[in-house]
């Protein structure tokens, strides 16, 4: 009778410590799993706030959509100027052809039915029209030559002097930077960033800018600076380091391209004009 209960007590005991690994197994692996759930949460939250950190926020998007649209807009006008004084040396050229015809044809018919005399005053005749011709070439060649000088002096501004009342002075130039500064002398506010179109040589034996060798693409600091119509302080003096886009530049005369905001930025109208400032580097 003892043996039998001996016998009952050790598998008691057995099956105790049988479910009691159990309980500890299950234990141990309710433990790792909310460990795995708690180190993929981290790594989720880790996660977005990179991501949100690259993010752009809303306001910068829409003054870029705006700033490229205004770009677009201006660049369409420019197109059709450009197409506009096509159009006019084209009618000049007619026109010149058209007299030139008139003249050929007035001295075939003198030819043929006048007398000498009558043809020594028809080739005065001519030579009056010939002048007249000349004049009127001349003219047309003024005018173009004066709309070309004009165009050349909007887009230059070696003068130092925009549409807008805007000032441009060169106050400092190395091979690698130039330093100007921007004089809002107009009314309406300006704005730019620090970034630029490009650079630009001029080459004397062809007469032609031609955009300088690029080492790496031009990468600025998203910085908007404000020179305000009417402020005691109407200037900033802007400072561009072109060593990772160009290097370092040799000798000669360039021009570096840059756009700026004009208008209020708060109240949505503002255009966008393109600046070229001309430079030497010694």
């Amino acid at each position: 009778m003892n043996k039998q209960n001996q016998d009952r007590a050790d598998k008691v005991a057995h099956v105790y410590k049988k479910s009691r690994k159990v309980r500890i197994a299950d234990e141990v692996l309710k433990r790792a799993l909310t460990d795995c759930m708690q180190e993929e949460t981290n790594q989720v939250q880790k996660k977005m706030e990179r991501e949100g950190q690259h993010a752009f926020s809303k306001p910068f998007i829409e003054k870029m959509q705006f700033v490229l649209k205004l770009g677009k807009q201006a660049e369409e006008q420019q197109k059709k100027k450009a197409r506009g004084r096509r159009w006019i040396r084209v009618a000049a050229a007619c026109i010149v052809c058209v007299v030139v015809a008139g003249g050929s044809w007035v001295g075939l018919r003198g030819n043929v039915k006048m007398s000498q005399d009558e043809t020594s005053a028809l080739t005065d005749k001519k030579e009056t029209v010939s002048q007249a011709e000349s004049a009127e070439m001349g003219k047309a060649e003024k005018e173009n030559s004066q709309d070309s000088a004009g165009t050349e002096e909007d887009a230059s501004a070696s003068t130092g002097m925009l549409a807008q009342n805007v000032d441009i002075k060169v106050l400092e130039v190395t091979p690698t930077s130039l330093k100007v500064r921007l004089t809002n002398n107009g009314d309406e506010d300006i704005s730019f960033g620090d970034d630029y179109e490009g650079i630009e040589v001029y080459d004397e034996t062809t007469d032609t800018w031609k955009e300088c060798q690029k080492q790496y693409e031009i990468a600025c600091y998203d910085i908007l600076h404000f020179v305000k119509s009417g402020d005691k302080q109407n200037w900033f003096d802007w400072y561009v380091d072109w060593t990772n886009v160009y290097g370092s530049l040799g000798a000669g005369h360039y021009r570096l391209q840059k756009n700026i905001s004009i208008g209020n930025i708060d109240g949505g109208d503002q255009y966008v004009q393109l600046i070229q400032i001309e430079f030497d580097v010694r």
